[in-house]
C-alpha cells in the first residue's frame, strides 16, 4: 500500500488506514481453467493435453487441436468443485499492535463453478456444400462461470501480512476461451484464440466534517459530532489474451497413432477493487457547502483488493495412441510447460524481493478406452467405457533461497484420475458422454526460516487441494 499524507489528525489517517486494511489475507495467480483445469478428460490426464487436443478444451490448451473434432456440433455442461486445505503453521508469533495474526492459516475459501463447453468441426451439411474449404476449420469454446458466488473478494494484506499464492477463485467472475483451427495440411493444424478476462476499478471519496446546516442563530447549536459522506465511482473493463498453438502429424501409417503438440499463451494480469481512497476532513456552512478556511486536509490511499496474475507460458507435447503399445485402445501423453513467473507482480505492481524465478512442469497423461460388451439391461447402451489417470510437478516458483517472504507458496505433485463412458438416445441419432475427474495437489512439506523478518518467524508449509467434477457432452 502506497500512502500520500497532507498533515491529516493522527486519529483520522489511523482510521482510515484501518478501514483500508482490515481484511482476510488472499492472494492469487491465474484462472480456474489455468490452476485446476478445463474438460474432465484433460484433467483426468494431468493437464496433457496439448498434443491430445480432442474435445472443446483444445480451445484453451491448443487449439489447433480442434481440427481432430469429429463431430459437426458437441455441447457439454457440467459442474467442477475445488476444495483448498493448505496450511502454514507459524512456530512464533511475536507482539502485533493489530492481534489478528494466528498461529496457524489454513488455506482459502473453496471454489465452484458452471463449465460450458462448445465445439465443431463445420461439417455441416450445406454448409460445406456451398463452401468446401470450411471442412479444413473448427472452433472451440470454453467458458466457466464461478457459481454460486458470481465474484468475491477480500481486500489485499498489508505488507508484513504473510498469503497463500494460489487456489482461491472467489475473485474471478468467468475464464472464457474461444479459439478457431484451420487443418493447413494433412500433417499440420494452426490454431489461434483468445481469453477474454476481466478487471475491476474502484474510486471512493469519504468526507468528513462539522456540519453547520442544522445551525439556526440563536436557536440552537452546529452539530460537532463528526458525520461522513461516502462516493463510490467504479468501472468494469473486459480485455483479450492471445493463445495460439500448432499439431503436427507425421505421415503415413503413423498419422493417426502420433502427434505433436506446441502452444503459447500471452501473460494474464487483473485486478479487482483497485483505486484511491480519498478522505477530507473540515468545516461546512449552513448549506452544506465546505468553508475556505485554509485547513482542509487529504489523504490518498491507493488499495488493490485483489490481483490475479497468469504468467506467459509455452508448451512442447507428444501424444501416442495405439502405437508402439501392445494393448489396443491404450494412450499415452506428455507435456513439458515453460511459465514466465519472473514478471510476477504483488498487489502493490511490486516484484517480489528477490523476484519469482520461472518455472517448467513435466505432464504425462494415460487413457485406457474399450468397448465393454455389455449384454445385460441398460448397460447394453454403453458402447465404450475409458479409464484415465495423470500427474504432474508444479513447480513453486517463489524463490527458495529468500529468507525473509510472506507469500507462501510449495512445490506440489499433482495426480488424477477420471472415467468417460459413451452411450446414445433417440435411436441413435444422439450421442452423449459421461465424464468425471478427481484431482489432488499436494503439497510438499515446506519450512521457511524467515530469520530476517521482523513481523513473523518460522513457518511450516503443508496441505492439499481437492478438486472433482463431472459434465455430459452430446454430439449432434
Amino acid at each position: 500500500m502506497n500512502m500520500k499524507r497532507r498533515k491529516l489528525p493522527r486519529w483520522t489517517a489511523l482510521s482510515i488506514v484501518w478501514i483500508a486494511c482490515a481484511a482476510t489475507a488472499q492472494a492469487q495467480t491465474g484462472q480456474f481453467l489455468d490452476e485446476f483445469g478445463a474438460s474432465c478428460k484433460s484433467i483426468a490426464m494431468g493437464q496433457a493435453f496439448t498434443a491430445v487436443a480432442d474435445d472443446y478444451s483444445a480451445a484453451y490448451y491448443n487449439p489447433a487441436g480442434l481440427t481432430q473434432l469429429q463431430s459437426p456440433m458437441a455441447l457439454t455442461m457440467g459442474y467442477y468443485y475445488a476444495k483448498p486445505k493448505a496450511k502454514a503453521v507459524l512456530e512464533s508469533i511475536p507482539y502485533r499492535y493489530d492481534g489478528d495474526m494466528p498461529g496457524e492459516i489454513t488455506g482459502q475459501r473453496s471454489s465452484s463453478g458452471a463449465i460450458i463447453g462448445v465445439a465443431s468441426n463445420l461439417d455441416i451439411a450445406g454448409l460445406v456444400e456451398a463452401y468446401p474449404f470450411f471442412k479444413r476449420f473448427a472452433f472451440g469454446l470454453v467458458f466457466w462461470l464461478n457459481l454460486p458466488n458470481m465474484l468475491s473478494y477480500d481486500v489485499g494484506p498489508e505488507p508484513y501480512r504473510p498469503h497463500f499464492l494460489r487456489f482461491d477463485e472467489g475473485f474471478s467472475l468467468m475464464s472464457l476461451t474461444y479459439s478457431l483451427a484451420c487443418e493447413v495440411a494433412p500433417w499440420l493444424s494452426v490454431g489461434a484464440g483468445f481469453f477474454l478476462s476481466q478487471k475491476t476499478y474502484s474510486r471512493q471519496e469519504v468526507f468528513s466534517a462539522i456540519n453547520y446546516s442544522n445551525y439556526v442563530p440563536g436557536f440552537t447549536q452546529p452539530d460537532e459530532v463528526i458525520g461522513s459522506r461516502l462516493s463510490i465511482w467504479s468501472r468494469a473493463e473486459a480485455f483479450v489474451v492471445p493463445v495460439v498453438g500448432i499439431l503436427l502429424k507425421p505421415p503415413g501409417k503413423l498419422k493417426d497413432h502420433v502427434s505433436l503438440g506446441a502452444s503459447w499463451r500471452a501473460q494474464n494480469k487483473i485486478h479487482h477493487a483497485r483505486g484511491p481512497l480519498i478522505a477530507s476532513i473540515g468545516i461546512e456552512d449552513v448549506n452544506g457547502q465546505p468553508l475556505d478556511l485554509g485547513i482542509w486536509h487529504f489523504v490518498d490511499v491507493y488499495m488493490s483488493s485483489i490481483v490475479g496474475f497468469q504468467p506467459a507460458q509455452a508448451t512442447v507435447a507428444l501424444a501416442f495412441r495405439g502405437w508402439p503399445w501392445p494393448v489396443p485402445g491404450l494412450a499415452m501423453s506428455a507435456d513439458l510447460t515453460w511459465k514466465d513467473f519472473s514478471k510476477f507482480v504483488d498487489y502493490n505492481d511490486r516484484k517480489p524481493d528477490p523476484p519469482f524465478e520461472d518455472t517448467l512442469s513435466p505432464r504425462v497423461g494415460l487413457e485406457y478406452a474399450f468397448d465393454p460388451g455389455f449384454t445385460h439391461g441398460w448397460l447394453t447402451g454403453i458402447s465404450r467405457v475409458a479409464v484415465r489417470a495423470g500427474y504432474f510437478f508444479e513447480m513453486s516458483p517463489v524463490v527458495s533461497s529468500d529468507k525473509r517472504h510472506n507469500i507462501f507458496d510449495a512445490d506440489m505433485d499433482v495426480v488424477s484420475t477420471g472415467f468417460q463412458f459413451d452411450f446414445s438416445s433417440r435411436q441413435g441419432r444422439l450421442h452423449h458422454s459421461f465424464e468425471t475427474y478427481f484431482q489432488a495437489h499436494l503439497l510438499r512439506e515446506t519450512r521457511i526460516e524467515n530469520d530476517q523478518d521482523s513481523f513473523f518467524g518460522p513457518v511450516t508449509l503443508s496441505g492439499h487441494v481437492l478438486s472433482l467434477g463431472a459434465t455430459l457432452t452430446t454430439r449432434f
